[in-house]
């Protein structure tokens, strides 16, 4: 792995898997053999092919420091270290930061370990030959880290959802898909973990934001009503709540048992026609086209 430090009052050690570093610098110097741009290339093989001349135990340290002395030279580790200075609350707390390679997009994530000393981000080699969309994915899990290590959001990597695997994973990927989303709505970028909405004081944006993202994942919209299910209670709840406090009153909420031996009961939240106009205002749902689809499914 190759260290890279914070120039800070308080030293963060950045450390890059080898393997991400590796594939970064192959794809980075492709890029650059394509565009005709060589300096970089030639000498980079011309000192690579000088290691394969050495004893072969010592091949595999001299590999290692010719890909992490590139990775810097292409300007590859400035991507973290610039987006870190924009959160000095993590960096005032934690040691080190491992950067791993994402084997894809939807791979891609964050997590804290060692008692909020370490920051595991999982990234995809070829964000950092993009350049494009780095930084915003960058600060994407950042916010992510920042709520995992603020007491008052009380994240809890071991909360367990329901007693059904397949239940909790669902669970699961719907509180993923609101956390994104509330970040959004703060116009902070961020990438997905899971989280348990405990008793706090969420803003109005964060709230509405969290309607939104229900409805467009798991909505039900038609000429009479507007409804959210769930098999989940708690989550039901919490949404009952939040309508609530953004101002809806004209709705039922209901548990429906399902008699199909393959199936699980929904909780119900079924706001009124009187409430369309209301909604679509403050809500704003944006994936149209499942307005029709039967919510649940």
């Amino acid at each position: 792995m190759t260290k890279l430090q914070e120039e800070d009052t308080k030293t963060i050690e950045i450390i890059y898997d080898q393997q991400l570093v590796d594939d970064i610098v192959y794809k980075g110097l492709a890029k650059k053999e394509v565009a005709g741009d060589l300096e970089l290339y030639k000498e980079y093989h011309e000192r690579r092919d000088a290691i394969y001349e050495l004893e072969q135990e010592k091949r595999a340290k001299r590999f290692k420091e010719l890909d992490n002395d590139f990775f810097n030279r292409l300007g590859y580790d400035v991507y973290v270290r610039e987006v870190f200075d924009e959160y000095p609350d993590i960096e005032e707390i934690i040691e080190e930061v491992h950067v791993r390679r994402a084997t894809t997009r939807q791979n891609e994530g964050s997590n804290v370990v060692d008692e909020g000393r370490k920051v595991i981000i999982r990234l995809y080699p070829e964000l950092f030959i993009e350049g494009k969309e780095i930084r915003r994915v960058i600060r994407h899990e950042l916010m992510h880290v920042s709520d995992m290590m603020n007491s008052k959001f009380e994240y809890n990597v071991n909360e367990e959802f329901s007693n059904s695997p397949m239940e909790d994973r669902l669970i699961r990927d719907r509180y993923r898909l609101f956390w994104d989303i509330s970040v959004d709505i703060l116009g902070r970028n961020r990438k997905s973990r899971t989280i348990y909405l405990k008793p706090r004081d969420y803003s109005l944006n964060f709230k509405i934001g969290f309607l939104r993202g229900f409805m467009d994942s798991d909505g039900h919209i038609s000429n009479k009503k507007i409804q959210f299910s769930s098999a989940s209670q708690r989550i039901m709840d919490k949404t009952m709540s939040f309508l609530l406090e953004c101002g809806f009153i004209d709705m039922n909420y209901y548990f429906y048992e399902e008699k199909r031996k393959n199936r699980v009961g929904m909780y119900h939240i079924a706001l009124n026609k009187s409430e369309r106009m209301n909604f679509f205002r403050r809500v704003q749902p944006r994936n149209l086209r499942k307005l029709n689809a039967p919510a649940g499914i």
